[in-house]
């Protein structure tokens, strides 16, 4: 269970190419990645498997940012300010339609589901 966790926090992370030339003599590879959003628990488990070590244990120092929106998850990774990130793939497709020779990687699909919900009061009548 743990290789496998430990797998997919690192596959998760690696949206963007790292820097090349990197090895165990050099240190850790450093890569700077933002959230799509404040943090959340959906976020819980990048900072679990950072605090168990997963990510040092695959010599990465990952720093974790909050984000302002999978838009700005996009244009970060993109400047280069951020070496990868967690966000909508909604945000990368309209990227795609307007610069599409500098359309991010995207390699693994959290949800196949969005988990998103609608919310009401206990008690308020329903209007349908």
């Amino acid at each position: 269970m743990r290789r496998l966790l430990s797998a997919f926090a690192i596959a998760n992370c690696l949206l963007i190419s790292l820097p090349s030339g990197g090895n165990a003599a050099a240190g850790p590879i450093k890569i700077k990645f933002t959230l799509d959003w404040k943090l959340q628990g959906i976020h819980a488990w990048y900072y679990w498997a950072k605090a168990k070590g997963y990510f040092a244990a695959e010599n990465l120092d990952i720093r974790i940012d909050q984000g302002e929106g999978s838009a700005a998850t996009v244009t970060r990774i993109m400047s280069g300010a951020y070496d990868a990130g967690f966000g909508d793939i909604n945000a990368i497709i309209q990227n795609a339609a307007t610069k599409p020779g500098e359309t991010p990687i995207m390699v693994y699909m959290i949800y196949s589901k969005a988990p998103f919900a609608l919310l009401t009061k206990a008690g308020v009548p329903s209007r349908a």
